[in-house]
Order: structure tokens, then C-alpha cells, then sequence
């Protein structure tokens, strides 16, 4: 966009070639020293100001002085009497850019794909546009009209990948995907998109290759550093994993799923004193957490305070989870609780029952919560559940708001 909005100066150049040597001299070297102001005072004190030429110099110094309105009402004189300049139209739509003025931009980006449908820079950013306003399906059309036109131009590439991952349309992500590493296997965006599709799919050794690259790169962005780390934890790199999500509190991106993350990865170790600081960590996540996950983090606290051998204190945690959030996972735990540790057969016996009236129910049978049923009948000395159920949850992917210590440490990469 930079190198187009920069057309109306070439033309200015050139045309003052045909002006009088002397006055050409005075502004021209005035502007190739980014003396703009005076500029503007020198073409003011002209005779002929208004004249075209002149109308444009004064708008673009105006432009590049950041006096956008002034730009502005000379960029739309000149329009008056050309209203198929594609460069004054360009100029505009880079004003109302900077205006933040997205309807104004879009119409002066549609108008310049009406001029040349072949032009893959006008269809991306009336794609871009598009998308601002939430017409995502429109933008993603369009852009893939401008990758068609020019399958070399790497940003349209990962503009689609992203806006399709976005949109959790992966299979078609990942073709755009692979074209942009093709074209350049060390760009730093498309390994990073690769590195989310990759996550999406459980490929953690992928992701650790990519993101590691892009990290070496200089790439600090939050949410890749995350993924990262959360892909450590998947290989059993815990140390990995834990001095990333350290690095990025101690840099103040300290927010509810790095604390999170940080708490799983100190829990899944074997020292005690690690365990107490995920425990830690993980009432932290809770105290600046919004999200769904509060009920995981929860759980994970109570698991650790069974690993701890606080049995009376993960019962509480369990029956808080039971009462606040409804988990049927919580009262599956509970029942193990009382039979292992607490030597309570009866009331083991009790919230095994309860667990399996829950998980029978209608509206539970698919939740991933409910996937100790059947060990729950056993231990009631019941029937299994029909095959059917387990055909039912067969290759769902794992809940990312339902998370086990043990085996599940799923987040959000966008």
C-alpha cells in the first residue's frame, strides 16, 4: 500500500518537469528534503495555485504533514474534474485509512476495482475493509480473487490462511498454508500459521519447530510464545514449558491463560514444592480469569491437593465444583476420593450413583465429562452403556474448556 500511495509524488515529478525551470527547482528540492511546510508556503504565494499540478503538490505535502483535511479538500478538487484517477482515489482511500473511516475507505477501494478488476491490491484491500465491518465470507471471497491474480504475493497468502483459521475453516487454510511456505519456507508469518494449524491438529512437534524458528527471528507476540509453551508440555519438556510461560509474566504479559498454562505445566512435575506453586498459579488464573476455564482450574487445584494427600481439602474443592459449575467430572473424582483415600464406601458408593444418574441423562451422555461411565457402572456392579455411546464421542476433539492435568492442557490460539 505504501509503495501505491506514493504514485501521486512520481506524478507530481514528472510533471513539474513541464513547469518553468526556475519554480520546479524551488519546491521540488523543498520536498526531496522533506521540507514540506515551506512547500506549502512557496506554491500558496503562486499565481496559479489552483492549477493541477499545483493542487496535487500542496495536497500531498499536506498528506505527508499529517493535515489530513487539507489533503483531503484538494484531493477531492481534483476528483471533481477527474473522477477516474486511480491515484487520487488511492490518495483518498489512504486518507480515510489514517481517518480510521472504514465505509469511506471501502468505497474508494471498490471504486478502483470498478476501474480495474485485474488488480489484486484493490481487491485485497476492499477485502480488508470488508472484513473490518465483520463481512468475513465477502473478504474471504475476494481474497481468494486476488490470490488468483497473483499467486505469488505471499500477504494475500496469509491473509486468507488467517481469516480461514479464523472462521475454524482448516482444511482450507491449510492449502493457502502450504502455497506461502512454498514461496518462502522461512516467512515468519506463515510458519506462524502453520504453527496454529499444526497446534489445532495436536502436531505439538510441528509447532515446536516453527515457533521455535520464529522466536530465533525475534518474534515475541504473546500468543505464539504460549502456544510454544503449551506445545513443550505435550512433548514432556516441562522445564521448556515452564521457563516460557515464566519469561512471559516476567515481562508483564501476565494475563489468565498464561498463569494457566504455567499452573498445569508446575503440576504435571513430581516435586512437591512445584506442585504448591501450580497450585498457586492456578488460584492466580482464577483471580484474573473471565473465561469458561475457571471450573478446570478448579479442578486441577483439587487433583493437586490429592497428590498432596489434602484429602479433606480436594473433597471441598470437588463439592465447590459440584455446587458452583455442575461438573459431572467433579462428582466421578469425588466418588474415587471416598473409595481410595477416605475408606468411605457408602458415600464412594453414593456419588458413584449420582455420576452415572447425571451422565444417563439426555443432555450429558455426549460430554466429555462423562467419560468414566461406564467405570462407574461397573463399580455399582450395573451394565455398561450400549457401544453406541462410545461411538458416539469416538474422535471428538478435546474439550478445550474441560481440562485434566493428566492428560489435557488445550487453549485457544486465536
Amino acid at each position: 500500500m505504501n509503495k501505491l500511495l506514493l504514485l501521486p509524488l512520481f506524478i507530481l515529478l514528472f510533471n513539474t518537469l513541464s513547469i518553468s525551470q526556475s519554480g520546479a527547482n524551488s519546491w521540488q528540492d523543498l520536498i526531496a528534503k522533506g521540507q514540506y511546510a515551506k512547500a506549502i508556503q512557496f506554491l500558496s504565494a503562486k499565481e496559479d495555485t489552483l492549477s493541477q499540478n499545483n493542487l496535487m503538490t500542496l495536497a500531498f505535502c499536506h498528506q505527508k504533514l499529517g493535515h489530513l483535511p487539507q489533503a483531503k479538500k484538494y484531493y477531492l478538487q481534483l476528483l471533481e474534474k477527474n473522477p477516474e484517477s486511480q491515484e487520487l482515489l488511492m490518495s483518498l482511500a489512504g486518507i480515510s485509512d489514517r481517518e480510521f473511516n472504514v465505509s469511506q475507505s471501502l468505497l474508494y477501494y471498490q471504486k478502483l476495482v470498478a476501474l480495474d478488476t485485474t488488480n489484486h491490491f484493490y481487491l485485497k484491500e476492499v477485502a480488508r475493509n470488508l472484513v473490518k465491518q465483520r463481512k468475513i465470507e465477502e473478504g474471504i471471497a475476494l481474497l481468494e480473487k486476488a490470490v488468483k491474480l497473483d499467486s505469488s504475493d505471499i500477504d494475500a497468502l496469509a491473509d486468507i490462511s488467517n481469516l480461514l483459521l479464523n472462521e475454524t475453516h482448516d482444511n482450507q487454510a491449510i492449502i493457502y498454508i502450504k502455497k506461502g511456505i512454498a514461496l518462502d519456507s522461512n516467512s515468519i508469518k506463515m510458519r506462524q500459521l502453520r504453527a496454529r494449524y499444526a497446534y489445532r491438529n495436536f502436531d505439538y512437534e510441528q509447532v515446536r519447530k516453527d515457533l521455535k524458528y520464529t522466536l530465533s527471528k525475534g518474534d515475541s507476540t504473546v500468543l505464539y510464545q504460549r502456544l510454544l509453551a503449551t506445545s513443550y508440555f505435550y512433548l514432556d519438556s516441562l522445564a521448556q514449558s515452564i521457563f516460557l510461560f515464566n519469561r512471559l509474566i516476567e515481562r508483564g504479559d501476565d494475563n489468565e491463560l498464561v498463569r494457566a498454562g504455567l499452573g498445569y505445566a508446575l503440576l504435571a512435575t513430581t516435586d512437591q514444592n512445584m506442585i504448591i506453586k501450580g497450585t498457586n498459579n492456578m488460584f492466580t488464573a482464577i483471580k484474573l480469569g473471565t473465561s469458561e476455564k475457571i471450573s478446570d482450574y478448579r479442578m486441577a487445584i483439587a487433583d493437586a491437593n490429592v497428590r498432596l494427600k489434602e484429602y479433606n481439602w480436594a473433597a471441598k474443592e470437588y463439592k465447590h465444583i459440584i455446587d458452583t459449575y455442575q461438573r459431572p467430572k467433579a462428582i466421578f473424582k469425588l466418588a474415587e476420593l471416598y473409595e481410595k483415600h477416605l475408606k468411605d464406601a457408602e458415600l464412594s458408593k453414593i456419588f458413584y450413583q449420582e455420576y452415572a444418574r447425571t451422565c444417563q441423562l439426555e443432555k450429558s451422555k455426549k460430554s466429555l465429562d462423562c467419560a468414566n461411565i461406564n467405570v462407574a457402572l461397573q463399580k455399582l456392579n450395573l451394565a455398561p452403556m450400549p457401544i453406541i455411546y462410545a461411538q458416539d464421542i469416538k474422535g471428538v476433539k478435546a474439550d478445550t474448556l474441560r481440562i485434566d492435568t493428566s492428560d489435557s492442557l488445550q487453549v485457544e490460539d486465536h
